[in-house]
């Protein structure tokens, strides 16, 4: 990941929450999922950009919520969604 694509990644701002959250089961789907999973990658997380939010995208998402202090549940609603884009969290590559 190139400094700049490290500072967009950390510092950008989120797009409009989709007004549900991402969760499982049954597994989201759709392009929304598919933007999260998108942040989610560029953050250095190793995940499967496929657009259904499956037990790997919970588990990125429960360790992003551990590492920002928000509440554990691994479910992508508006403050997880927002943290993916807005929180300083990047795993080294």
């Amino acid at each position: 990941m190139t400094e700049a694509s490290a500072t967009e990644a950390t510092t950008g701002h989120a797009p409009p929450y989709p007004g549900h959250p991402l969760k499982q089961p049954p597994p989201t789907k759709g392009e929304q999922v598919r933007t999260w999973q998108k942040q989610m990658v560029k953050r250095g997380f190793d995940l499967k950009v496929d657009g259904i939010y499956g037990p790997k995208s919970e588990d990125d998402a429960r360790d992003l919520q551990k590492m920002a202090g928000l509440k554990i549940d691994g479910k992508v609603g508006e403050k997880t969604w927002k943290c993916t884009w807005e929180c300083n969290i990047t795993l080294p590559k």
